[in-house]
């Protein structure tokens, strides 16, 4: 469940995709780094009832957190022991006092639907299993947040340092964009300011089946 989610686990933040290159093991996913629960929805639109409370969380590698409506999500079961312990030793969300949006709390403890708070197995990367760098990467260019456009292909997670990856992973095409600013702000954020004036909320393809609310970078 998404409000079981919980920092250690590795969540698949994007869909399997056509590549012609291959798809190493654990692409995809990125480790949780904190979550918050929101259960006072009111900045949702009326028609929105069907919801009773969202998870939100923050992805390492990952350019915004994630919005995740109830449901079950997919979660890495085995994750290479030094991309896991990299990732743990070099947080990329810094540590803030309090949750960041409005009717929220942060979620920590032991995962309620295990004994123990440890995370996905561990295993011993081999020369076998870890892919080949590849030749190149994807051609790229950067744009500001408010020009991103509905069919670009977005960076949705940052290169992973001694695990190269694949020629275009790690993009995705946008499908639908959303953007929030002034007044609107207040009603999501607890800190309007973190959002620099503006909240862009696209939904990927990739994503998972539930929506995402990034905040590009």
């Amino acid at each position: 469940m998404s409000t079981a989610l919980r920092p250690g686990d590795y969540l698949q933040i994007a869909s399997e995709r056509m590549a012609v290159d291959g798809v190493p093991d654990g692409e995809g996913f990125a480790r949780i780094e904190r979550v918050e629960v929101i259960t006072d929805i009111g900045f949702l639109a009326p028609g929105s009832t069907h919801v009773r409370q969202i998870a939100v969380v923050f992805c390492h590698g990952m350019p915004g957190p994630v919005m995740l409506r109830e449901g079950d999500q997919w979660t890495l079961g085995e994750v290479d022991s030094g991309r896991a312990r990299w990732d743990s030793a070099h947080p990329w969300w810094p540590e803030t006092p309090g949750p960041l949006f409005t009717g929220s709390r942060l979620a920590a403890g032991p995962h309620p639907f295990r004994n123990t708070v440890q995370g996905p197995e561990l295993v011993a990367s081999t020369a076998e299993t870890e892919p080949q760098p590849p030749r190149q990467r994807a051609a790229v260019f950067d744009k500001p947040t408010h020009m991103v456009m509905v069919g670009d292909y977005l960076q949705i997670h940052a290169l992973r340092p001694k695990w190269d990856m694949r020629i275009d992973e790690g993009f995705h095409r946008v499908e639908w964009i959303g953007r929030l600013a002034g007044d609107a702000l207040d009603a999501v954020l607890n800190d309007p300011a973190w959002a620099r004036g503006r909240l862009l909320s696209p939904r990927s393809m990739a994503c998972p089946a539930s929506s995402c609310c990034p905040r590009l970078r």
